[in-house]
């Protein structure tokens, strides 16, 4: 489950990209598949049920709220980078990328960082997104 997810501004201003609670699950699997989900924890409902009821402002602050994707993944034990090969993604643009993640284990938390990613919502700056994962205990019935 997701304990943090921060990220650092070129200039060092730190930046809670989904608020100060985020929710999240990231799975890997022995088959070498990855699934990742992330929510802010204060998302607003929509207005209705009906799914075609939706106005066009509603769309689009579920969309920036909510981001998965799923894949296969590499792991570089030596060098501590792990590699999301995208299949399937809340961003079309994503699909059949690889994102490259750092990472290093504290403890029971897995701890994922990006390469610095300039964003026009960040200013202009380049901004190192960091997710600190905390491992779930195995249920075993």
């Amino acid at each position: 489950m997701l304990q943090e997810w921060t990220a650092m501004r070129a200039d060092g201003a730190l930046i809670e990209p989904f608020g100060e609670r985020p929710q999240g699950l990231l799975l890997y699997t022995e088959a070498r598949e990855v699934v990742l989900v992330l929510m802010r924890s204060d998302r607003q409902g929509f207005s209705s049920d009906d799914p075609s009821e939706r106005s066009p402002q509603e769309i689009e602050d579920a969309f920036h709220s909510f981001f998965t994707y799923s894949g296969r993944y590499q792991v570089d034990t030596e060098g501590g980078v792990i590699t999301h090969q995208v299949e399937l993604c809340s961003n079309p643009n994503w699909v059949g990328r690889n994102q490259t993640r750092y990472f290093h284990l504290d403890g029971g938390s897995l701890i994922l960082t990006t390469p610095p990613i300039e964003t026009i919502t960040t200013e202009d700056q380049a901004v190192q997104h960091k997710l600190v994962w905390a491992r779930s205990p195995l249920e075993v019935q």
